[in-house]
């Protein structure tokens, strides 16, 4: 849902991607270059799970941001929104549950 609350506060969802595990955010902070008994590639997805979480964490920062920048009536507003919104693609049965899609907002809005 926090993704869905940053398209509506102005931000940019950081999508369905699952949250890295505490063992992967350790590997991505090891010092440079792959320990002698893991091969490269082990390496460079501990790289891509490390940029993924800065990723994510920044556009966490952006949201919390965007959403004390709104006005508390505003943040209701969106709420009652998003909740309907949530709820319609329930009563859908959406594969791809609230995701928000353009087509999918469309139909909607169109309902």
């Amino acid at each position: 849902m926090a993704g869905l609350r940053a398209v509506f506060y102005g931000g940019r969802g950081a999508g369905n991607r699952a949250k890295p595990t505490e063992e992967e955010r350790q590997g991505s902070s090891m010092a440079s270059g792959p320990r002698s008994s893991e091969s490269g590639e082990s390496a460079a997805r501990r790289a891509a799970a490390a940029a993924e979480v800065e990723v994510d964490e920044g556009v966490a920062r952006a949201v919390e941001i965007a959403g004390r920048s709104r006005a508390p009536s505003t943040r209701r507003g969106y709420d009652r929104c998003i909740s309907e919104f949530i709820g319609w693609c329930s009563d859908k049965r959406f594969t791809d549950g609230a995701t928000v899609t353009g087509p999918k907002v469309n139909l909607f809005f169109q309902e």
